[in-house]
């Protein structure tokens, strides 16, 4: 007798339901490969706990940094004296809190893709490229970085405003580091937790990071202003240097 194909609902009835589970690891029922959660591999977790060690040792040894980066919101203007006389501690710490929040970028990116994309949109990937999501993302945030300050130096090199754009570019370090380490708890509870609590820690983050966009939207302004600068460099600073690399990074990635 030749052998026939039949479906699940002729063999077992049509109220049958299949109970496979969404996520089956590393092989599913058939033995090939299945789909790996972008966060669910020991490079993810591995750099969430680098970052809440490094996260610990910032609030241990630069307490009083943190402090005087605090007062940078509470004041009306940044003194002249934080811009030229910084202390190389302090300096230390700025850049220390940048390298943090790119490892933030890394995590929180890869936690959102964990959270919003279906697994079926990225099974395609190997491996490798699964683990190594965080990193890479870290890295290319630390490249925007590099791409801002080398805009913001050719600029001031073509206009002789070196100064200006020297300070600019201190300024926008000091908002982004503050912004990595009063967003860097919030993420580590996102990454650390399941179910409905990841969900509320990540609304939270969401609604920090664009009070803190639009408190540097209002001091930017400012410093635009007390440096007698036209408000029409200040738009196409935003514009050139703040969403153009941004974007450019985003188109590239989809």
């Amino acid at each position: 007798t030749m052998g026939r194909t039949v479906d699940a609902a002729a063999m077992f009835g049509e109220r049958s339901v299949s109970e496979l589970p969404e996520r089956m690891g590393l092989m599913d029922v058939m033995g090939h490969p299945g789909v790996e959660s972008l966060s669910d591999n020991p490079v993810f977790q591995l750099t969430v706990v680098a970052m809440l060690v490094c996260y610990v040792l910032l609030l241990y040894y630069f307490r009083g940094e943190w402090l005087t980066l605090l007062g940078v919101v509470r004041k009306q203007h940044v003194s002249e004296k934080l811009f030229d006389d910084h202390s190389n501690v302090f300096a230390t710490f700025v850049e220390f809190s940048l390298a943090l929040g790119c490892v933030a970028c890394g995590v929180g990116a890869v936690k959102v893709a964990a959270l919003f994309v279906p697994p079926a949109e990225y099974a395609w990937l190997p491996r490798w490229a699964v683990w190594a999501a965080a990193p890479a993302i870290a890295v290319a945030a630390a490249g925007v970085l590099v791409v801002q300050r080398l805009l913001l130096w050719c600029s001031g090199s073509l206009t002789f405003g070196r100064g200006f754009t020297d300070r600019l570019f201190f300024f926008k370090k000091l908002y982004f580091a503050l912004c990595s380490i009063t967003v860097t708890p919030i993420l580590l509870l996102v990454s650390l937790s399941d179910g409905l609590g990841e969900g509320v820690f990540f609304y939270l983050i969401v609604c920090q990071i664009l009070v803190f966009s639009l408190v540097f939207l209002a001091k930017s302004y400012t410093f635009f202003v007390e440096q007698n600068v036209s408000i029409l460099h200040w738009f196409l600073y935003l514009c050139c240097v703040e969403i153009l690399p941004v974007s450019t990074l985003v188109l590239l990635a989809r």
